[in-house]
């Protein structure tokens, strides 16, 4: 792979890290937070209601001088909220990386660069990249909520969170099922930089 589109999908993978917290409800104050309180309420995630997602990613990059770059693959997510696993695989089915949260720390695990471990998401980030990479986004996203740094928060007219602006990225979520949005849109755009990201549901699988 491309070592700036390596760099890039590495940390697009490290920020659907969050801690296993669930997300957090209590957001007043502020516009943005009535905002985000009104959307409609979304359902805790438990050991005995798992939050479980699969389908396909697409991810493009653009600098400034250097010829587009891009990615794409299917991922399985799975997240109890005590624990979180991801796995990412290419067109192929076979698996480009996988990765683990709870409350021991943070895994990513590549098949040529083997294990790699954090105390944290945060911690993780910073040692492979040597750069902060938000770590929250997907988290919130892929359940249709605004992380709590959100902004220009923008409902669909049933009340669930359409467009926003979150941690750099322009969000757009629509065809939402009963556990969130089914397509998502996220686009950073930043000097000479463009990066698309663009993530399909297949299935809602059933979870044992």
């Amino acid at each position: 792979m491309i070592p700036y589109l390596r760099l890039l999908f590495g940390g697009l993978l490290l920020a659907v890290l969050a801690a296993c917290a669930g997300i957090p409800s209590d957001r007043s104050g502020t516009a943005q937070d009535q905002k985000a309180a009104a959307l409609a309420e979304i359902p805790p995630i438990s050991a005995e209601q798992p939050f479980h997602r699969q389908g396909r990613f697409a991810v493009h990059a653009e600098r400034m001088n250097d010829k587009p770059e891009a990615i794409q693959g299917g991922f399985s997510w799975y997240d109890n909220g005590d624990q979180l696993v991801l796995e990412l695989r290419n067109p192929l089915g076979h698996v480009m990386a996988q990765l683990q949260v709870d409350e021991r720390g943070a895994w990513l695990q590549e098949p040529r660069a083997g294990m790699r471990f954090g105390e944290s998401a945060d911690a993780l980030a910073q040692e492979i990249f040597d750069q902060p990479i938000p770590v929250e986004g997907l988290r919130y996203w892929l359940r249709g909520a605004p992380s709590p740094q959100a902004s220009d928060i923008g409902p669909d007219d049933q009340g669930r969170l359409e467009q926003a602006r979150d941690q750099g990225w322009r969000i757009t979520l629509n065809e939402y099922d009963a556990q969130g949005p089914k397509r998502l849109l996220l686009v950073f755009h930043q000097g000479g930089q463009r990066i698309t990201v663009r993530i399909v549901i297949d299935a809602d699988p059933q979870v044992q």
